[in-house]
């Protein structure tokens, strides 16, 4: 759909100027935001990680570099690929989404195993700080924003994907203030809530692989339409940290669960 077609047919919450439409102020500033979302999430992490290795009491001060660096080395490496593949282009390709998002975690995962004091820094996390992480997953509001644009002609990956991060990133702290309460039904609900964030993904990958013209990668190729031209840096933002997203998920659920 046009950006003309998108004025004349009720995207007035968003656009103005008639047929040389363009994107209201309110949007704008929120457009330009979101995406300072991801370094804040990436310095939460390197802060939290150092806090943690801190916190193992069978781990002497003078390992606490050493045994961060294990972590957060890795990390950064994966930050820079990300990085090079948006740059280039990569997530533009059809496969390469639902392909980056399931392969990149197990392989993460994989190789967190490996590490010989991960029990103990999950020991030393406190359990609502990984549920706590996750209301980063507010930004995935943003694609029901480009739905209820009408820029998008198959929305069913924005309706499904944008209320599944909705929910979790709003009832992130709430479940994480709970959790750390020490209370047992908590951390019931908190399993159930990660595993929902988790199928949130399943489904959301489904969509995209199966459904021709629905995801991200459909309308990441040529922004011509104002919203989603506006919003790609964080749909991008969304797509290249969806990986890590899973990641504290099953991480979180590991602990939970006793590991």
């Amino acid at each position: 759909m046009s950006a003309e077609a998108t004025a004349t047919s009720g995207g007035t919450l968003f656009l103005q100027g008639g047929v040389t439409a363009r994107l209201r102020r309110p949007w704008k500033l929120l457009a330009v935001a979101l995406p300072a979302v991801f370094p804040l999430l990436v310095v939460t992490i390197v802060v939290g990680t150092w806090l943690a290795v801190t916190r193992i009491a069978s781990l002497p001060p003078q390992q606490w570099i050493g045994t961060w660096q294990v972590v957060i080395v890795p990390f950064a490496l994966w930050l820079l690929v990300v990085s090079v593949l948006a740059r280039t282009r990569f997530y533009d390709a059809q496969p390469a989404i639902p392909l980056g998002v399931l392969l990149t975690p197990a392989i993460g995962l994989f190789l967190l195993t490996r590490l010989a004091h991960l029990p103990q820094l999950l020991d030393a996390t406190p359990k609502s700080w990984l549920i706590g992480l996750q209301v980063a997953r507010l930004v995935g509001g943003v694609f029901l924003l480009v739905w209820l644009s009408r820029e998008v002609r198959k929305p069913w990956f924005n309706v499904a994907g944008g209320s599944f991060d909705l929910f979790v990133g709003a009832t992130a702290l709430p479940v994480a203030w709970w959790v750390s309460l020490g209370s047992a039904a908590a951390l019931a609900v908190a399993v159930a809530w990660n595993i929902i964030g988790l199928l949130d993904f399943v489904l959301a990958v489904g969509i995209s692989a199966t459904v021709k013209g629905a995801g991200p990668s459909s309308y990441l190729v040529s922004p011509s339409t104002p919203v989603v031209a506006a919003f790609k840096p964080t749909i991008l933002g969304i797509v290249a940290f969806a990986p890590l997203v899973i990641t504290v998920h099953v991480l979180s659920l590991w602990q939970l669960l006793g590991h």
